[in-house]
């Protein structure tokens, strides 16, 4: 390797190890909204309490690139129950200058080969990607019950607004 190859090998280390603190650093202050707006409690409360005829588990963290979630995922409470999967939860979305909170739903289509219930009951306490292909990236606009960029003043009113949508998604028991 010449004197330049490894220089320009160290340029490219470095930009990729300033690209990864950046990301991190993102990602802590998504995280930082999730935790002012109370996402994770507010969701265990709801899988603890509500949704009748179904089966809930998390709420669990999940992060991508640019956003951060906490999500349950449900099934009805049926043998059948399990081909479709909806994944429930809040992001934070990082934006140019802000951070957008959304709340809403994915449907995800069983995508394992076969179906062996004690495994997939024990398993899916973990997470859901062992038998559902998705890694809880944000929902598609059509799946969103709530949109709002974030404002730390005001995280109250919205903590407020998310367990409102929370609760009527809940007690729609579907």
């Amino acid at each position: 390797m010449s004197r330049e190859d490894r220089y320009q090998e160290i340029l490219r280390r470095a930009e990729a190890r300033k690209q990864a603190q950046e990301k991190a650093a993102a990602q802590i202050t998504l995280s930082a909204v999730l935790d002012s707006l109370n996402a994770l409690d507010t969701l265990d409360d709801v899988r603890l309490t509500d949704r009748k005829g179904w089966l809930c588990w998390g709420p669990r963290a999940f992060k991508g690139r640019d956003w951060v979630a906490a999500l349950l995922w449900c099934k009805p409470a049926t043998y059948h129950g399990y081909r479709l999967l909806t994944a429930f939860g809040i992001w934070a979305i990082a934006q140019e200058n802000a951070v957008e909170v959304v709340l809403g739903t994915k449907q995800l289509p069983y995508t394992a080969p076969f179906y062996e219930a004690e495994a997939y009951h024990k398993l899916m306490r973990e997470g859901f990607d062992t038998y559902y292909s998705d890694d809880g990236s944000p929902p598609p606009e059509g799946d969103r019950l709530y949109s709002a960029r974030y404002d730390a003043d005001k995280r109250l009113e919205m903590r407020d607004a998310l367990k409102a949508e929370i609760r009527r998604w809940a007690n729609q028991g579907s």
